[in-house]
């Protein structure tokens, strides 16, 4: 019987992808003191790192069945590709379709996102004590 990789890392994936949303929600709230436009750009902001990230995650790490390393890795770097690609298409969409929008709120969310997810390694004790 094959096991998921989910098996492994299933929980702290997903209390990640929990931190991230309640950062993004915070963030929205934050900004929501100066404007409204703040606040929805805001929100934009984290929903384009978060909706690729959490493609990311479940065609990489939820979906793919325990196996050789290759097939493992190929998954990562195709789905690091579609994350990119998703990302950039996500940003087009929010400024040809958004306005009003507020860019610093949109991008300053956006980058304190990312940064959750790029410190996730220094996060992971603390996300899987939880």
């Amino acid at each position: 019987m094959k096991k998921s990789v989910s098996h492994i890392t299933r929980s702290p994936l997903y209390r990640l992808l929990a931190l991230q949303l309640i950062v993004t929600l915070s963030m929205g709230m934050l900004f929501s003191l100066q404007s409204f436009e703040a606040a929805y750009s805001a929100l934009l902001g984290g929903m384009v790192f978060m909706l690729p990230n959490a493609l990311l995650i479940y065609k990489t790490f939820i979906s793919v069945r325990v196996g050789s390393v290759r097939k493992i890795t190929n998954s990562m770097y195709v789905g690091e590709a579609v994350k990119f690609g998703l990302t950039a298409i996500l940003f087009a969409a929010v400024f040809a379709f958004i306005t009003p929008l507020y860019a610093p709120s949109l991008f300053i969310t956006f980058f304190v996102v990312l940064m959750i997810n790029s410190l996730s390694p220094l996060l992971s004790g603390r996300l899987n004590d939880s």
